[in-house]
């Protein structure tokens, strides 16, 4: 099973309580507001926080995003693109692509936006 691990809101790792579908490629989307964050793969809700009533400081994860980090141990990664997403009111949509198509490479340790 895939673990996660939300800094500052839940202390340990944690299987994800939906596996995420078995396609090679995987498209990960991040949607954040400052009461939820959800997390889907291939289109497949994986995971839903409710920031407020799960986090340990739900003031840290209630602020907007002002980074994201690939941490330098990541190697299951090959890029990143960050797009604006329509479906739900003004929240800001990351996903991550498994694929060499339109993304950005992505450097083990590097910080976006």
């Amino acid at each position: 099973k895939i673990q996660y691990h939300l800094y500052n809101c839940i202390n340990s790792y944690t299987a994800l309580p939906t596996t995420p579908p078995p396609e090679q490629d995987k498209i990960w989307s991040f949607t954040k507001s400052s009461s939820y964050l959800e997390i889907q793969c291939n289109s497949v809700i994986v995971l839903g926080v409710n920031i407020s009533a799960e986090c340990i400081d739900p003031t840290k994860w209630s602020k907007a995003v002002e980074k994201i980090k690939f941490q330098s141990t990541d190697d299951a990664s090959d890029g990143y693109k960050i797009l604006a997403t329509q479906q739900r009111p003004p929240q800001p949509g990351i996903a991550m692509r498994n694929s060499n198509e339109n993304i950005s490479r992505v450097q083990k340790g590097s910080t976006l936006l």
